[in-house]
């Protein structure tokens, strides 16, 4: 067949059918120029893969041949470190430089305690190529590298979704950087340099590392945060460990000058939902909640199903906004709800979770 008569948007979705084939992407690349530039454009767009060995190799061809670094849209750091004798982080960072066109960056995994994990922004490599990353997209365990992660956001003027995992992040960001961030992920000491003066309206705090089995700190949110702070936030993640910081709140009648005030979606998210009884306040804490959804890292187990038919109905005894309660229910993303007569539906929903992923 003769490609070079098949339009090239014909061809672009005929590569699209076959992303997840790369032994069959390899060799229409080989096939004939027609096919080559979609099919290399499918196979460099994307690098997940968790383990450091394959990565490396997949990052040598980038240094060797830097104009497949323009393809690469989503990088994610590698689980496991490489058997290699050179130097992944290294490899990475230079790697990082030819990206150009990058718009997810995942640092969540670190292995290998290196020095460094982001390249020197700014500075050219040794073919003149500049680090000037422009991401939508930053998730990065950043302890040990704080400073790195600070100076990279202060050049980041697209960024819209940030996950910082860090035990206190204290390195300060200047009001101009990230102006169009709208989705954070953040420890609850660090949150309120990011919300100043940014259009942040889902969020995500954490009390401690973030680190599993962590404990949490002994702070209280309202000498952190204020309701101006917090007055665009609708949707708050939040693990259920740190519920007590927020159900213990008085409020008086009148009186909204707490954080969280317009926060109309509540995601309670832990490895261990402890109980839904223990938030029947969470509508006079959150006088605009709306939905809830627990949203633990696994299933709520069969054992458990009676347990959350008594309490969910619970939620809905005081007058409230309340609507919905959905709990993870099954694999992937299936969720049980309930509605504000406390009935649960006969069938499960698809529920894609309200930040792109949870907290671990």
């Amino acid at each position: 067949m003769a490609f070079s008569f098949v339009p090239q948007e014909l061809v672009r979705l005929i590569i699209e059918e076959l992303k997840r084939d790369r032994a069959t992407l390899c060799s229409l690349a080989l096939t004939c120029r027609h096919l080559h530039f979609e099919a290399m454009r499918a196979l460099y767009r994307s690098m997940t893969h968790p383990n450091g060995t394959y990565q490396y190799t997949f990052l040598l061809r980038l240094r060797k041949y830097p104009h497949l670094g323009k393809l690469v849209q989503v990088y994610h750091s590698p689980k496991t470190t490489n058997k290699q004798r050179g130097s992944l982080w290294s490899l990475i960072r230079a790697c990082l430089q030819l990206m150009v066109n990058l718009q997810e960056l995942d640092l969540f995994n670190v292995p290998g305690e290196p020095m460094k994990i982001l390249p020197d922004i700014g500075k050219g490599n040794e073919k003149g190529h500049q680090a000037s990353l422009r991401l939508k997209n930053l998730r990065v365990a950043a302890f040990g590298h704080e400073r790195e992660v600070a100076h990279l956001l202060e050049t980041q003027q697209e960024l819209e979704h940030l996950h910082i995992l860090s035990f206190k992040f204290e390195e300060t960001v200047s009001p101009q950087a990230c102006p169009k961030l709208h989705t954070l992920y953040v420890g609850a000491h660090s949150a309120k340099q990011f919300l100043s003066g940014r259009p942040v309206t889902e969020l995500g705090l954490r009390f401690g590392s973030g680190r599993r089995y962590d404990p949490a700190l002994e702070i209280n949110i309202e000498e952190i945060l204020s309701q101006s702070d917090t007055a665009l936030v609708h949707r708050l993640a939040i693990d259920n460990t740190l519920y007590p910081w927020f159900s213990c709140r008085d409020i008086p009648d009148g009186k909204r000058e707490m954080p969280f005030q317009n926060v109309e979606i509540l995601q309670i998210t832990q490895n261990h939902i402890s109980g839904p009884a223990q938030f029947v306040q969470a509508a006079t804490v959150f006088p605009r909640l709306r939905h809830i959804i627990f949203a633990p890292i696994q299933p709520i187990p069969p054992g458990r199903y009676e347990e959350f038919d008594v309490e969910v109905p619970l939620l809905f005894t005081k007058p409230s906004t309340l609507r919905y309660v959905d709990v993870f229910w099954s694999t992937p993303d299936f969720y049980r709800r309930w509605s504000s007569r406390g009935v649960p539906e006969e069938s499960l929903i698809s529920l894609s979770p309200i930040f792109h992923d949870r907290l671990e």
